[in-house]
């Protein structure tokens, strides 16, 4: 699939070409540059991580208990993760190299995920200045530009 940066790899695994999957009739430019955009930029990936990693250290810090201790450790590890994979699918995109797409997308996934834990923990904790936090966040903006991805975050995120 190729970009203005250059060539990303179709998702290659069942459950990841599911999830990209535009649709029948969807031409194959149009398919390319929405791979290509799953990818998306490190400024604007960086300012999703930054986010998630900052709201829930102010909540670790406010409310210092197990879950949100391990929501912190959570983004913390899938934030590092997909900034490996992210780095890497950009340079191997301009390499022309096969590209990890379905890494990118599952980890895509584990982030909102994470975020819907820290939603839900922070819901069930009673504390509301803490709930405004972690629910008023959200990474659905940043992946819209496939139908089957939002569905999936919705479905791990969205649960307010």
């Amino acid at each position: 699939m190729q970009s203005n940066e250059g060539l990303y790899s179709a998702p290659r695994w069942r459950l990841t070409r599911w999830l990209a999957e535009p649709g029948l009739g969807v031409p194959d430019d149009i398919r390319a540059a929405l791979i290509a955009q799953l990818h998306g930029s490190l400024p604007v990936f960086a300012a999703g991580a930054v986010n998630t990693i900052a709201v829930a250290a102010v909540i670790a810090v406010r409310k210092p208990a197990a879950p949100f201790i391990a929501w912190l450790v959570m983004e913390i590890a899938i934030c590092l993760a997909r900034l490996v994979v992210l780095v890497c699918a950009h340079r191997r995109a301009r390499a022309h190299r096969p590209t990890p797409t379905d890494l990118h997308l599952l980890l895509a996934v584990a982030w909102s995920a994470s975020v819907g834990f820290g939603a839900i923990v922070s819901l069930a904790s009673g504390d509301w200045v803490v709930a405004m936090l972690a629910t008023t966040q959200s990474p659905l903006a940043r992946l819209t530009m496939a139908p089957n991805p939002t569905l999936a975050l919705q479905a791990t995120a969205s649960r307010r």
